[in-house]
């Protein structure tokens, strides 16, 4: 399983400019993550379709009530199982990297890299951990937010597996270009 997951992720040093140095790479961790958001409006979709359901049952089993419980209870599972699903899958092809001059995010896709997005690293970048379990770097510019947290807007390393480590190799990188 492992070689599968490798073979689908994307070739970091093919991306990595000559004039770069590369200071970290790895990839999210394995596995499936429930996030709470996602449980949260997973049980909310399902008391809804259980409300339709049972409302149907004391009307007569009525046949647009009981596909209308079986639409919403279709959304609440992907809600809650779903989205974590497609998270996972999206994650096993998908590779980081630090270099000296930026951070990037790699998704490949069934022919080559789908996605790539990169943030600068310079003075202005801001970066850090975050997540339910403390997994995730988040990257910014100040310029472009000067808020003192992640606001949406820049670069995220997604179930990394010392992120603590990598936000090391960032701090490193911002020293270099000071």
């Amino acid at each position: 399983m492992m070689s599968d997951n490798a073979a689908l992720r994307p070739d970091i040093a093919a991306c990595v400019f000559p004039d770069e140095t590369l200071l970290w790479q790895g990839q999210p961790q394995a596995g499936l993550r429930f996030l709470r958001h996602d449980i949260r409006n997973g049980i909310v979709w399902a008391v809804i379709a259980g409300c339709l359901f049972w409302v149907s049952l004391k009307v007569g089993h009525s046949t647009q009530l009981l596909l209308a419980a079986l639409a919403f209870g279709v959304f609440a599972a992907y809600l809650g199982i779903g989205r974590a699903v497609l998270r996972r899958a999206g994650l096993a092809r998908t590779a980081y990297a630090i270099t000296d001059k930026r951070a990037l995010s790699l998704q490949s896709g069934p022919f080559g890299v789908r996605r790539q997005q990169n943030i600068q690293i310079s003075p202005d970048t801001r970066a850090e951990i975050d997540g339910e379990q403390g997994d995730r770097l988040s990257f910014w510019l100040h310029s472009e937010n000067p808020e003192p947290h992640y606001d949406g807007r820049g670069l995220q390393f997604l179930q990394l597996q010392s992120a603590q480590q990598v936000l090391h190799a960032f701090e490193q990188a911002a020293l270099q270009t000071d």
